[in-house]
């Protein structure tokens, strides 16, 4: 035991006389900054290296013992905020992220970063906080997200360079009233990516967000009935997952986003929810739009295909995943009558063949799907020019993708190669059309 210590003595003796950009460098590439914390309290030849550090990422779940999700404290990350930014430098930090639960100790956290920002003992380039709930979002009820709100919302004005300085924000289960969102937003002045999880205004009401430099947007699990993009002149992209059923509106509703180039919407639709049109969907956004990702996660597909479509002049790049293999393929030719210069489409099928589903989940999924859930689309005459490239994941050698195939090489009269791949080998296979069937 004596020799292993030494070994160890010796060894850190050794690495302590590296030159301090080799050893910052080491601490930057750590998934785990605890070591650097425990590094400056315990050695004077690490204790002024936390203030070389450049990309500070401080993770609860770094702090956390256990495996217990319920169980949510930041128990050692206030301390090692507190001591990782306590220190005067002249060397910058380019971004600073603290990953937290909103509990009662978390006014400590943005006390230290708020202090870090205005103090300037080092120049701070950028923010990102990712303020998670106490509980897991599916366990939080309105009365865990209004107690959120209740601690975060006075933070805006304690810790206003906090806020300030955010260009990231991540931020879970909490119910924020109508005027609180734009008092949020407006508290966050160069907030670029915003990620709302389980964050709502309240049961059946539209969330309303306007900022001018938003250029990212995630909403999750959002309990209201719409997300309406009132006005966000810099929003590039936009990616909707899992939102609750309206018999009215659509997820998100557009309005000025006229840079709006990419959304993804990702739901698992439950029977008797509303099918959705592609015009309804995509709304005003149509015309700016260059890439469009549908994912029906539980295989249950909720767009409803009709006609007439809405024009998407600018669409390059469609792609549908987790079909089920009951479903129909043809209703996915629509999207190239509605994007003329569409140049990749993509498609995955979800077959379930492998052999790794429950068979009590398969007879429930099963019997979710009924004949009325197999969408039929037959499309009428027309060509479209631009179409160079076919993916199909999942692919079968079976009637229904080889009609599926014929169907779209006649439509698409300039398809210059297919990919298809099929799930359990792996394997590509490449087609590159000779001629038109």
């Amino acid at each position: 035991m004596a020799a292993t210590s030494s070994e160890a003595v010796q060894q850190d003796d050794r690495l302590g006389k590296l030159p301090d950009d080799i050893l910052v460098s080491i601490l930057e590439r750590l998934d785990d900054l605890r070591f650097a914390v425990r590094s400056s309290i315990l050695s004077k030849r690490w204790r002024h290296l936390p203030g070389m550090i450049s990309d500070i990422d401080l993770d609860v779940w770094s702090f956390v013992k256990h495996d217990h999700d319920e169980d949510r404290r930041n128990t050692g990350l206030p301390q090692a905020v507190e001591s990782v930014l306590a220190h005067q430098s002249r060397h910058s930090i380019d971004r600073l992220a603290v990953h937290f639960f909103l509990t009662d100790d978390s006014a400590r956290i943005l006390r230290a970063v708020d202090d870090a920002v205005s103090s300037g003992r080092r120049q701070v380039t950028s923010v990102a906080l990712s303020i998670l709930g106490e509980k897991p979002d599916v366990l939080c009820d309105a009365g865990d997200m209004l107690r959120h709100a209740a601690r975060l919302l006075p933070s805006l004005a304690a810790y206003p360079s906090a806020f300030a300085g955010l260009a990231d924000l991540h931020l879970e289960s909490v119910r924020l009233g109508e005027s609180d969102v734009p008092r949020l937003l407006g508290a966050c002045g160069k907030l670029e990516r915003l990620a709302l999880q389980n964050c709502d205004s309240g049961l059946r009401t539209v969330l309303r967000l306007e900022h001018p430099r938003l250029r990212e947007l995630d909403a999750v699990f959002c309990g209201c009935e719409a997300v309406e993009l009132r006005s966000l002149p810099r929003l590039e992209r936009v990616t909707c997952t899992q939102w609750m059923p309206s018999k009215n509106l659509p997820p998100l509703l557009f309005g000025q986003v006229p840079g709006l180039e990419a959304v993804t919407f990702t739901n698992a639709a439950m029977g008797g929810d509303r099918a959705l049109g592609f015009g309804e969907l995509v709304g005003d956004a149509a015309a700016t739009l260059r890439e469009l990702v549908l994912n029906f996660l539980n295989g249950r597909v909720w767009i409803q295909p009709q006609e007439p479509v809405p024009l998407m002049q600018n669409l390059m790049h469609a792609s549908f995943h987790n079909i089920r293999e009951q479903c129909d393929l043809t209703w996915t030719m629509l999207i190239l009558k509605s994007a003329p210069h569409l140049k990749t489409l993509g498609v995955t099928v979800s077959n379930h063949s492998c052999g790794d589903t429950d068979p009590e989940d398969a007879e429930i999924i099963r019997r979710l799907f009924s004949q009325e859930d197999i969408i039929q689309w037959q499309p009428s005459y027309f060509k479209h020019c631009d179409l160079s490239m076919l993916v199909i994941h999942g692919f079968q050698v079976q009637e229904k993708f080889m009609k599926y195939i014929k169907r779209l090489m006649k439509v698409a009269i300039n398809l210059e190669e297919m990919c298809l791949l099929r799930d359990e080998c792996k394997n590509w296979i490449v087609v590159k059309p000779a001629h038109k069937l």
